[in-house]
């Protein structure tokens, strides 16, 4: 799973999460990441934190922990994929992935059959011929 921030100017941290991830290490995450990315993207103070209506980000302590760092955060109906740039961001990224996942199979089958292979130069010399 990867937790990410985007904003008009460009791209902030891209953090990769291991496991399931819940409210309190969604917490940490954005503790660690949030106002580095506003400082790299150069943000002003009127910006706008965006997410979707997920269990963590919308639990009592999130909304807690958003309220003590003064997050300025945009409401909207919950299941509005389209209304988030992000979830359209990850729509195309696993896209991307999938496509380097299928050239990566027609890569080694093109090119690592050779090696493979019983005759192959490769092949008897790591058999000690």
């Amino acid at each position: 799973m990867l937790w990410g921030c985007v904003a008009s100017s460009g791209t902030g941290a891209l953090v990769k999460v291991e496991g399931q991830m819940y409210s309190t290490q969604y917490q940490q995450i954005l503790q660690d990441n949030v106002q580095a990315s506003v400082t790299k993207l150069k943000l002003r103070r009127g910006w706008i934190f965006q997410q979707d209506n997920d269990p963590k980000h919308s639990s009592k302590s999130t909304k807690a922990f958003k309220r003590r760092e003064k997050y300025n955060g945009l409401e909207w109906p919950s299941q509005s994929p389209d209304l988030n740039i992000i979830e359209n961001i990850w729509n195309n990224l696993r896209q991307a992935v999938h496509q380097i996942e299928l050239n990566w199979r027609d890569f080694v089958w093109t090119n690592g059959h050779k090696f493979l292979h019983p005759e192959s130069r490769h092949s008897s010399q790591a058999i000690g011929g």
